[in-house]
């Protein structure tokens, strides 16, 4: 890897500072901005890009955590992180995803030859099963609830939101933020000032990592293989499948699945776009778009990867240590009145007047779904109901 590439990444991993961080800035817009401005073939903006959504991976658990400001890769952590978040563990939960994505990173990296091997052999037969798995995990979602009717309407509800936003002229620019911000995002924010929270003190301390960090690195490890493999399946259903299917498994391990599936899903779509052809995010839509890999092309790729794992955990961690000590001292409420006020903005900006109706409504689906008891994963089905129907050709 020579200085120009060098710097290239490193410019890269600056940008994913700031479209982790920036709630409504995506990996893909500035992906889509590289391919407009120079659509020639280019390595070094492969690289860019390559490492741009590894630390992306990292630091977009930041806001989602501290602030309930998540995108469509990471709000499942505002829930368990924000409860953390109020017993004062706010950078324990952030250090967790940090973990997770490093050592689920390097977990993917080992298995990218069995990948290779498994994708070729077993791809068409788990799109066959997509259909079924989806089904399965829809009715688990409902049977695991006390109040199954509340949860049965919450699902349809969620799930004809995402059919007729993703699928209908109410299509906005950008729906799926707009869904995510409102479900996940603003409901918590809006609770949260409503509940007059006070955010405690801190714990600066770091902890000790145990083998179930470990165990759920290598979950995600796993998990994020077969979420590049099947179109549909994103990391939020690859981590509700994985909790369901192993079981009873700590938050904070939990948190360390969910960062570890973001950077696992990035290692195994760029191995799925060399060995297969195909693309499932966005970064490596970008990179086909931009050239055709060779061997020695997909091993600097390999290599930037593991470059920017080891600089992307530690710069991550060090700005969470930075948040987590000054949170305390700003006032929490109009910290909250500030995000939701931004959050709204972003909104319009990157939607249209559909948008902003779309985000109101979800808002306060996503609200009545904290009244009612039952838990916000079950609005999950948003991406999940319009998978199913697309599969079984409705």
């Amino acid at each position: 890897m020579g200085m120009i590439n060098l710097l290239f990444v490193f410019a890269g991993m600056a940008a994913g500072i700031l479209t982790g961080l920036m709630p409504g800035l995506h990996v893909n817009t500035i992906s889509l901005l590289l391919l407009a401005m120079n659509p020639e073939p280019s390595i070094d903006i492969a690289l860019f890009i390559i490492s741009m959504a590894v630390m992306h991976s990292f630091t977009d658990f930041i806001p989602s955590i501290l602030l309930g400001a998540a995108d469509e890769t990471s709000f499942l952590s505002v829930l368990p992180g924000h409860r953390l978040l109020l017993k004062g563990k706010g950078l324990h939960a952030i250090n967790m995803t940090i973990y997770g994505s490093f050592f689920g990173g390097i977990i993917s990296i080992i298995l990218i030859p069995f990948f290779g091997l498994f994708m070729l052999q077993f791809d068409a037969l788990l799109e066959l099963l997509l259909p079924l798995l989806l089904m399965l995990v829809l009715a688990m979602m409902v049977l695991s609830e006390e109040r199954k009717l509340r949860a049965l309407i919450i699902v349809i509800t969620a799930g004809a939101i995402g059919f007729i936003s993703l699928k209908t002229s109410l299509n906005a620019l950008n729906p799926i933020f707009v869904i995510v911000t409102g479900f996940f995002g603003l409901a918590t924010i809006i609770n949260s000032i409503k509940s007059n929270e006070a955010i405690p003190l801190q714990e600066t301390k770091e902890r000790k990592l145990g083998m179930a960090t470990l165990k759920a690195s290598f979950l995600s490890s796993i998990a994020g293989s077969i979420t590049a493999i099947i179109p549909g399946l994103g990391p939020s259903q690859s981590a509700f499948i994985t909790r369901k299917l192993v079981g009873r498994i700590k938050t904070k391990d939990y948190l360390a699945l969910l960062g570890g599936l973001n950077t696992c899903n990035l290692v195994f779509s760029i191995a799925l776009l060399y060995f297969a052809g195909k693309t499932r995010i966005g970064a490596a839509a970008a990179i086909k778009q931009l050239m055709d890999l060779s061997f020695q092309d997909f091993l600097l790729i390999i290599t930037v990867i593991i470059f920017s794992l080891g600089f992307s955990a530690l710069i991550a961690k060090k700005i969470a240590f930075i948040a987590c000590k000054k949170i305390n001292s700003i006032e929490y409420k109009k910290l909250n009145l500030l995000v939701l006020a931004c959050v709204i903005v972003i909104s319009f900006f990157l939607t249209n007047l559909t948008g902003l109706l779309l985000l109101a409504t979800t808002t306060a689906i996503g609200l009545a779904t904290i009244k009612s008891g039952i838990r916000r994963s079950n609005l999950m089905a948003f991406l999940m109901v319009p998978a199913l129907l697309y599969y079984l050709g409705l």
